[in-house]
């Protein structure tokens, strides 16, 4: 599964970039969408590598943000819920919608702040891929 944080605003972005930010449900900065490696998302991630920064989430990692961000409703999902529900996800036997649970995670800006946001994450920037220290990123946020 792969986690996607946008971390650029609306402001001077192509059309198309937008649909498809939109398309993703990442309507504006700091919010998180998780989806499955596919070739559909890839091509989607590739297309917007420079507005998000994106990485493989860990299933520790995706319980914590379902639990604290996670909702059913209005209502918060419980421990023992969410533990059932991160298995299932992970084995794609279903998804969040199914539980009907909102795709999209609104969470905080990070602690101690993004390192720089128009400089990819190899030159010491925050866009694009970070692999597995997206897992890091998103504790300082939840």
């Amino acid at each position: 599964m792969i986690a996607i944080i946008r971390v650029r605003g609306e402001v001077k972005t192509k059309g198309d970039i937008e649909d498809t930010m939109l398309m993703l449900n990442l309507k504006t900065v700091n919010n998180c969408v998780v989806i499955p490696e596919t070739e559909t998302y890839i091509g989607m991630l590739h297309k917007i590598k420079d507005h998000v920064t994106y990485g493989t989430i860990t299933k520790e990692v995706f319980k914590k943000m379902l639990v604290k961000w996670g909702r059913s409703g209005q209502k918060r999902l419980q421990l023992k819920e969410a533990d059932k529900i991160v298995d299932e996800i992970f084995t794609g036997k279903k998804k969040l919608k199914e539980y009907n649970i909102n795709p999209t995670f609104r969470l905080h800006p990070p602690k101690r702040g993004y390192e720089g946001i128009k400089r990819s994450y190899t030159e010491k920037g925050t866009l694009g891929n970070r692999g597995d220290k997206i897992n890091a990123l998103l504790e300082r946020m939840i």
